[in-house]
């Protein structure tokens, strides 16, 4: 380290001039050169003291990056048409003579033409209509644009240009202890709440978005985070102190202090497929499996949903209830490595070899990856 360095040769020197100062004539007396120990001894501390982040850089400072991130953060509010409609959340019932508001979500800019993702769960349900609130309060009409079916995400369209949109970071950088916050539409009430907290945990894979196997979809790859998600921050980003978006916030454990958010790489992965495409674009394989430490192992068969799809790929290919897939295009697959996170790097079409176990035998299974939109 530069700073012990620094002190050890101006000591040296300091005291190397008393000695022979003294020598000659005795120019330099004994408290002199404490004097001049101290002195040094007081530089370094200097040079070792806690860097301001606020003098130092500015765009790290807590304050400063919520001023500058906050623009692009909206609220989205969930409108009913005329009628009795249920809360998407499931709170209550509505009877509304009006378009009135009856819940509301968060989002964020991603493009400056008006792209907005949010949850999957914030927009849920073909008796409503959707605005989106800036956090200096203008109101849009947004149209639903896209709906993930796999992830807990959708996007949606605001008419007009020049929106302040957010950049999506890697989240394959992202650490445990790292510092990140969270802005939201908290409790569909206080616009604009900003929470902070650290990364958790890596790579969660947990049920999301309903009670049972199903209804409930599987979230893969998921980030864990301590900083406070509360209802109505559901679509709202998680940045880093570098202003990067690294997830979506879309799940509220338990547990105290456990939330999860959508990796920022899964979302841009939807992103750029609506750029491109005008829909999510996602590869299919067509079987329902549960993650084990060396790979994914494909689920039983019950009567009320098969594990294998019939006319899937896998179907096709001669996948069977209980083979343990354990790589994909030569690439692990375990708990750190899902299925969902290797099919993703594909596009439908795409031909793929699989390794699998069945019983004692490994066996290679080729197959062409299916279209998620063409199976719903």
């Amino acid at each position: 380290m530069k700073p012990p360095v620094l002190f050890s040769v101006l000591l040296v020197a300091t005291m190397s001039t008393g000695y022979i100062s003294g020598a000659v004539g005795g120019y330099i007396s004994a408290s002199q050169v404490v004097q001049r120990e101290m002195e040094t001894q007081k530089y370094a501390q200097d040079l070792q003291a806690p860097v301001d982040p606020c003098e130092e850089a500015p765009g790290k400072c807590i304050p400063d990056l919520v001023d500058r991130v906050m623009p692009s953060v909206v609220s989205i509010d969930i409108l009913a048409k005329n009628g009795i409609t249920q809360d998407p959340f499931g709170d209550k019932t509505n009877n509304t003579s009006t378009r009135e508001q009856v819940a509301g979500g968060s989002g964020f800019f991603v493009s400056s033409d008006g792209l907005v993702v949010t949850n999957r769960h914030v927009i849920a349900g073909k008796d409503y209509e959707y605005e989106i609130v800036t956090s200096d309060g203008r109101t849009y009409p947004a149209q639903v644009l896209a709906i993930d079916t796999v992830l807990d995400l959708a996007v949606l369209k605001v008419e007009g240009g020049g929106f302040p949109a957010l950049e999506l970071g890697d989240s394959d950088e992202a650490r445990p202890g790292q510092s990140v916050i969270a802005i939201g539409n908290t409790l569909a009430e206080f616009q604009n709440s900003v929470t902070m907290g650290i990364i958790s945990g890596l790579n969660r894979r947990l049920w999301a978005g309903g009670t049972d196997e199903v209804s409930a979809e599987i979230l893969e790859e998921a980030i864990q985070t301590d900083t406070p998600i509360n209802p109505g921050n559901s679509g709202g980003p998680l940045i880093g102190l570098d202003g990067l978006v690294i997830g979506v916030n879309t799940a509220v454990g338990e547990a105290q202090s456990l939330g999860f958010a959508l990796p920022s790489n899964a979302v841009r992965r939807v992103v750029d497929s609506v750029k491109q495409f005008g829909r999510i674009v996602r590869p299919w394989i067509g079987i329902r499996y549960d993650m084990e430490a060396n790979g994914a192992r494909i689920s039983k068969s019950t009567v009320e949903q098969p594990s294998i799809t019939p006319g899937s790929p896998a179907d096709k290919a001669g996948l069977k209830d209980g083979d343990l897939i354990t790589t994909f295009e030569h690439e692990a697959v375990d708990i750190d490595h899902p299925i969902g996170g290797r099919l993703a790097n594909y596009n439908p079409g795409d031909s793929v070899v699989l390794a699998v176990k069945r019983g004692d035998q490994v066996i290679e299974i080729q197959l062409m990856l299916g279209d998620q939109e063409n199976n719903k």
